[in-house]
């Protein structure tokens, strides 16, 4: 079940992801509306092909950044962060760890000192991107995949809105803060 809080900035940000969503295509993404929150537990994650896995950081302030990570084994197996200007107020080391999985997890942290930012929250939702060009899923329907928080062991994947760019074949969450997120399907 979705927090709360995640829940209502979520409803409070549906209009302006709309509009968004078309800011990095020259195809018209498709918003994919959160799925129905019964069927969250029946959300698996997405295989993804074989790959070495890795990690990338960065230094990101009030002006905003992002992070990419493209895997050294399957190249089409790329995650991009993007942090909007004023999603953070002052520098903040942004890491993204891929592990080397059957999956398109990874872990995503924001610290400042030793003050771990991300798992609070951000001004701004920060964009999550995922290619799913070489995924191995069931469902070939695409309005089927999402981006999800993986809260851990006995516990249903928690979607966030996602943007489809099928054509690119990528997605894209809005992410309320950090943790373990996956492309997953329903």
């Amino acid at each position: 079940m979705l927090r709360s809080s995640a829940a209502a900035r979520l409803t409070t940000l549906t209009l302006s992801l709309a509009l968004a969503a078309c800011e990095h295509s020259a195809t018209a993404p498709t918003n994919t509306p959160l799925p129905d929150l019964s069927m969250a537990s029946v959300a698996v994650e997405v295989g993804a092909p074989r790959h070495a896995g890795g990690a990338v950081s960065a230094t990101i302030d009030e002006h905003g950044g992002s992070l990419r990570f493209t895997d050294a084994v399957a190249h089409d197996l790329t995650f991009r962060l993007d942090v909007p200007a004023g999603a953070v107020r002052q520098a903040t080391m942004f890491r993204m760890i891929v592990p080397a999985a059957a999956t398109y997890a990874v872990n995503l942290s924001a610290t400042r000192g030793n003050n771990d930012v991300g798992q609070n929250g951000f001004q701004l939702p920060v964009r999550l991107t995922i290619s799913y060009r070489s995924a191995n899923y069931f469902n070939r329907d695409p309005s089927h995949l999402g981006i999800a928080w993986l809260p851990g062991y006995g516990h249903a994947p928690e979607p966030v809105i996602t943007v489809l760019d099928v054509s690119r074949k990528e997605a894209t969450g809005y992410l309320p803060h950090f943790s373990k997120w996956s492309l997953v399907m329903w």
